[in-house]
């Protein structure tokens, strides 16, 4: 659903190509770094601004990007869970899209293995 917030063309345009992935912040190894540590994301080509972070605490859920690479400054939004539910998963139209979407999310931990066993 964050996606459908944040940027519905970029994150159709990518999960259409198959190059959408998800995943959970690892400083070590994501972009952002420690400002996102424990966030989740999805991301279509693993450049900073193509980046989106995400994390639920309670019913609140606080979104950050990257809206201009030059300056690497991160932008956060925060929104109710609730309001999220209402706008993007309220019939069953909404509810049948994000739940194909979100089934044709790549795993990003997947894409990274597959790259690290290629080099060996």
């Amino acid at each position: 659903m964050v996606g459908f917030l944040q940027s519905p063309d970029w994150f159709k345009e990518y999960l259409k190509d198959g190059t959408m992935y998800y995943g959970t912040n690892n400083p070590k190894t994501v972009v952002g770094g420690n400002q996102v540590n424990g966030y989740d994301f999805i991301t279509a080509n693993g450049d900073s601004e193509s980046y989106i972070y995400y994390k639920k605490n309670g019913n609140m859920v606080t979104i950050k990007w990257v809206a201009n690479p030059a300056d690497s400054e991160m932008k956060s939004q925060t929104i109710s869970y609730h309001n999220l539910l209402q706008d993007y998963y309220q019939n069953q139209d909404q509810k049948v899209e994000v739940n194909n979407d979100a089934n044709q999310l790549k795993s990003w931990s997947s894409i990274n293995q597959a790259v690290c066993q290629s080099q060996n």
